[in-house]
């Protein structure tokens, strides 16, 4: 499958991994994890590092909590596999919890917000209409990429009607 990559037995059960999750997951361990954990040895890890890892990126990155929980997952998911598999001992990552989470509340852009950005200049008329086209449907970024002239058709009335059937990534394209 495009886009996929099988995970070692992993097809047997049906499993895969996107592109992208691998590769966020590399960047969050590249950029996270590895400054953090010089010279530790995955037999050595312990629950109470992976907490003090994770409480540490907290604190001096000043991400979310959601992102943070991510990063750790990056690392705690291939525990769990390499302790599944026997290649360490025990599994740190078993009592590991991740952190509460701490969004900030998101809502829907206020008429008089909506009017005072359509009434700023714009870079290009593609980022205007792409922003106007996620408002009026919800569509994300990926999905506004992906639009072909094959996406947009007539129903049975004559009216117009966009189909959201694919989406479009940096990492892996057309999807």
């Amino acid at each position: 499958m495009k886009g996929l990559t099988r995970r070692p037995n992993g097809r047997k059960r049906g499993q895969a991994i996107g592109r992208e999750y691998c590769y966020a997951n590399h960047g969050f361990i590249e950029r996270h994890i590895k400054p953090r954990v010089q010279g530790l040895h995955l037999r050595e890890v312990t629950a109470q590092d992976l907490d003090r890892l994770q409480l540490q990126i907290k604190k001096e990155t000043k991400l979310k909590a959601k992102t943070v929980n991510s990063i750790l997952a990056a690392v705690c998911i291939p525990i769990r596999e390499a302790f599944r598999v026997g290649r360490v001992s025990h599994n740190p990552a078993q009592k590991f919890r991740g952190l509460g989470r701490d969004d900030d509340p998101r809502g829907i852009l206020s008429s008089a917000e909506l009017k005072k950005l359509f009434a700023e200049p714009w870079e290009t008329e593609a980022h205007r209409l792409a922003v106007a086209l996620s408002h009026a449907t919800g569509m994300r970024l990926g999905e506004i990429l992906a639009i072909g002239l094959e996406d947009i058709t007539l129903d049975f009335e004559e009216k117009p009607v966009l189909w959201v059937r694919k989406s479009w990534s940096t990492v892996s394209g057309h999807k």
